[in-house]
Protein backbone atom coordinates (compact mmCIF):
# COMPACT_ATOMS: atom_id res chain seq x y z
CA UNK A 1 0.00 0.00 0.00
CA UNK A 2 1.59 3.39 -0.83
CA UNK A 3 0.89 5.43 1.82
CA UNK A 4 1.51 10.04 1.87
CA UNK A 5 4.53 9.40 4.11
CA UNK A 6 6.06 6.74 1.60
CA UNK A 7 4.93 9.29 -1.18
CA UNK A 8 7.06 12.24 1.09
CA UNK A 9 10.18 9.77 1.69
CA UNK A 10 10.24 9.14 -2.09
CA UNK A 11 9.93 12.76 -3.20
CA UNK A 12 12.49 13.66 -0.54
CA UNK A 13 14.86 10.95 -2.20
CA UNK A 14 13.74 12.40 -5.77
CA UNK A 15 14.67 16.07 -5.07
CA UNK A 16 17.92 15.22 -3.27
CA UNK A 17 19.27 13.23 -6.25
CA UNK A 18 17.33 13.50 -9.30
CA UNK A 19 19.18 11.20 -10.92
CA UNK A 20 18.68 7.89 -8.81
CA UNK A 21 17.39 4.98 -10.40
CA UNK A 22 14.13 2.69 -9.43
CA UNK A 23 16.73 -0.13 -8.12
CA UNK A 24 18.61 2.71 -5.86
CA UNK A 25 15.29 4.03 -4.34
CA UNK A 26 14.74 0.07 -3.58
CA UNK A 27 18.18 -0.33 -1.79
CA UNK A 28 16.89 3.10 0.20
CA UNK A 29 13.80 1.60 1.03
CA UNK A 30 13.76 -2.38 0.50
CA UNK A 31 10.90 -2.81 2.55
CA UNK A 32 8.97 -1.96 -0.52
CA UNK A 33 8.67 -3.78 -3.77
CA UNK A 34 10.70 -2.12 -7.07
CA UNK A 35 7.17 -2.58 -9.05
CA UNK A 36 5.43 -0.88 -6.37
CA UNK A 37 8.19 2.02 -5.97
CA UNK A 38 7.92 2.44 -9.92
CA UNK A 39 3.93 2.75 -9.32
CA UNK A 40 4.34 5.58 -6.82
CA UNK A 41 7.07 7.41 -8.59
CA UNK A 42 5.23 7.14 -12.39
CA UNK A 43 1.38 7.37 -11.47
CA UNK A 44 1.08 8.66 -8.00
CA UNK A 45 4.06 11.36 -8.10
CA UNK A 46 4.06 11.87 -12.29
CA UNK A 47 7.28 11.53 -12.46
CA UNK A 48 9.05 10.30 -15.98
CA UNK A 49 12.85 10.04 -16.70
CA UNK A 50 14.35 12.42 -19.09
CA UNK A 51 17.93 12.05 -20.12
CA UNK A 52 18.47 9.92 -16.96
CA UNK A 53 16.68 12.63 -14.62
CA UNK A 54 13.23 12.43 -12.80
CA UNK A 55 11.22 15.24 -13.77
CA UNK A 56 7.16 16.17 -13.51
CA UNK A 57 5.61 15.31 -16.67
CA UNK A 58 3.79 18.69 -16.43
CA UNK A 59 4.33 21.58 -18.72
CA UNK A 60 3.68 25.25 -17.92
CA UNK A 61 2.61 27.17 -20.19
CA UNK A 62 5.18 29.26 -19.93
CA UNK A 63 7.36 26.23 -20.65
CA UNK A 64 5.73 25.91 -23.65
CA UNK A 65 5.95 29.47 -24.92
CA UNK A 66 9.56 29.09 -24.36
CA UNK A 67 10.13 26.19 -25.92
CA UNK A 68 8.25 27.28 -29.00
CA UNK A 69 10.22 30.53 -28.71
CA UNK A 70 13.24 28.57 -28.94
CA UNK A 71 12.06 26.53 -31.80
CA UNK A 72 11.36 29.45 -34.01
CA UNK A 73 14.85 30.76 -33.21
CA UNK A 74 16.41 27.97 -34.10
CA UNK A 75 14.71 27.59 -37.36
CA UNK A 76 15.68 31.06 -38.37
CA UNK A 77 19.49 30.36 -37.88
CA UNK A 78 21.06 29.25 -41.40
CA UNK A 79 22.67 26.11 -41.55
CA UNK A 80 26.31 25.97 -42.28
CA UNK A 81 27.48 22.37 -43.54
CA UNK A 82 31.08 20.44 -43.32
CA UNK A 83 32.59 21.19 -46.66
CA UNK A 84 30.38 24.36 -47.99
CA UNK A 85 30.47 28.15 -47.30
Amino acid sequence: MITDEFLQEIEGEIRANRHVTIRELYQIIPEVSKTTIHEAVTEKLGHGKLCARWVPKILTDDHKRKCSFVFREHQSIPRRFHGTT
